[in-house]
């Protein structure tokens, strides 16, 4: 369990301890600023209801301001913020020992730096927190010029082999064109470009895609595609993409299990080459039919997997 991992260690540089809620969010906002920004591969957390020196359980079962620490309250506060993107951060309450923690979850991000446009609960507009260990930017200081670098160079994926870094740049499909030769490139980075192979495979009335997805009869236009990415003039990865009925539906390619001998079940990690290649071509051919809709199902660790439902 998350809580059980958490409370065990020290604060540091991706955890916070608070005794008690505070009065409003406004308190908090420094120190969220901190922790979006430190160096951490993870999520960051915040704890409400644990001495932050001696690790003490309180609780907040008490606490006079319970009532306005709901997680609707604090997105509706989010919206308020002036951030100069806005972070993705949850609240829950969790029972841990006999008593009732809060727990808020500051999702980890590449695109730091975070900081304010405007001012706000005595953090600074521009100004750039984070967090070392488990110190916190003083609100009249800055970070230093290495964090910051640290910061632009995640952001940028420089320190970032060129898989790890095409990835990066595949989880956002707005920043991709096509050209009239068909060939997709980055538009900030055109180092970066894919096109289409002569590999595909076509499929029968019997595949397994088309039997899970209900369409009754293959076409001569039903195929695995094959498309290859390129690195300047390196070929660094290949995806697939289904095509069916000449073009007019796309699915991500799928990997398949098989639960027991008579069933079988699709899935895809969301985070692989295939399914971030899929969002950037249904972006680029918005006239064609994808059948995404129907992927509704998710492991509870960050969402990683969809499955296509039976």
């Amino acid at each position: 369990m998350l809580i059980e991992s958490l409370i065990q260690q020290e604060e540091n540089e991706y955890l916070d301890y608070k005794e008690q809620y505070f009065e409003n969010f406004d308190h908090i906002l420094h120190d969220l600023l901190c922790l979006l920004n430190s160096e951490n591969e993870g999520n960051r957390y915040i704890i409400f209801g644990v001495k932050d020196k001696t690790k003490e359980i309180v609780g907040i079962e008490n606490d006079i301001y319970r009532y306005k620490w709901q997680d609707d309250n604090l997105q509706d506060w989010l919206q308020h913020i002036a951030f100069n993107r806005k972070p993705h951060i949850k609240f829950e309450e969790v029972e841990y020992c006999g008593n009732h923690l809060g727990l808020m979850t500051i999702k980890n991000r590449y695109d730091k730096p975070f900081y304010l446009k405007k001012s706000r609960g005595g953090a600074r507009a521009g100004v750039v927190y984070t967090r070392n260990g488990s110190s916190n930017t003083p609100k009249d200081e800055t970070a230093s010029d290495v964090d910051i670098e640290r910061m632009w160079r995640e952001r940028f994926g420089i320190n970032l082999g060129s898989i790890d870094r095409l990835s990066l740049l595949m989880s956002n499909k707005v920043n991709w064109v096509q050209n009239e030769k068909g060939i997709i490139h980055h538009k900030q980075h055109p180092e970066f470009y894919i096109r289409s192979s002569d590999e595909e495979q076509r499929f029968d009335e019997k595949n397994v895609y088309r039997e899970a997805i209900k369409i009754p009869s293959a076409s001569k236009g039903d195929y695995i595609k094959e498309f290859e990415i390129y690195y300047f003039s390196t070929h660094i990865a290949s995806v697939r993409l289904i095509t069916i009925d000449e073009s007019r539906y796309i699915m991500p390619n799928f990997d398949l299990s098989f639960p027991d001998k008579d069933s079988f079940q699709m899935f895809v990690l969301k985070k692989s080459l295939d399914y971030r290649f899929f969002r950037i071509y249904q972006h680029l051919n918005n006239h064609v039919r994808s059948f995404e809709i129907f992927y509704n199902s998710f492991t509870e660790e960050e969402n990683q997997y969809l499955f296509y439902p039976l």
